[in-house]
């Protein structure tokens, strides 16, 4: 086997598996429902994990994971913030007041059937609907395209915000039953797309290996 075969295929291993696995998720602490909140403190309500991801510059990864199985509350759903450059804390002029350091100009809303929409808050905002595979377990992923969201204010894709929060109705904010992270919005994740960093490690080793045979 050659120098160069033997160095990428760990290589190539390792990218596609990286590629796969993603970001890693921030942690959001368990039972740490709202004051605010009136509803019930069901496990599918309250956020273990999350993470929005950036993949290349094509798409947005969305993933959650519940303390509980996702459908248990009748009406629950999940409401994903993103802060595109004009995002401000929409929440804290609301009944009750809430979601201090929370700042938002879009949101991305998906209902445990799968139905889901994307909406554009402001002055040329507009809603899109979407559909994905019913949610199900205690967990969930899955990609929309960036183009849904244009950036604000001359901001990067990745210099986005972003926060999650679960709610168990529409009409108040009574109804958003946690933050996560809490009282934050934290940029995005950027991984770069599998077949981007294979094409650079492939670069990497092809370089390596010249430099060797003509050192040799």
């Amino acid at each position: 086997m050659s120098v160069f075969a033997k160095l990428i295929r760990p290589l190539v291993a390792t990218l596609v598996l990286s590629g796969s696995a993603m970001a890693t998720p921030i942690n959001d602490p368990i039972g740490d429902f709202l004051p605010s909140y009136t509803g019930p403190h069901n496990g599918d309500l309250d956020v273990v994990k999350a993470e929005v991801t950036l993949i290349g510059k094509d798409s947005f990864n969305f993933f959650a994971q519940l303390n509980g199985n996702i459908g248990t509350t009748p009406g629950g759903f999940y409401v994903f913030g993103l802060d595109r450059g004009a995002g401000t804390q929409r929440f804290v002029g609301g009944t009750p007041s809430v979601g201090v350091g929370v700042f938002f100009d879009s949101v991305v809303v998906i209902n445990p059937s799968g139905s889901g929409t994307v909406n554009l808050l402001g002055l040329g905002g507009g809603a899109t609907p979407f559909t994905i595979a019913a949610l199900s377990g205690n967990s969930f992923s899955f990609n929309l395209a960036a183009s849904l969201f244009p950036p604000q204010m001359g901001r990067a894709l990745a210099d986005y915000g972003w926060n999650l929060w679960p709610r168990n109705g529409a009409g108040n904010n009574a109804q958003i039953a946690d933050f996560a992270p809490d009282a934050s919005t934290p940029r995005v994740t950027v991984v770069p797309e599998p077949a981007t960093g294979i094409l650079l490690g492939l670069g990497v080793i092809a370089l390596g290996v010249s430099r060797r045979r003509a050192k040799a």
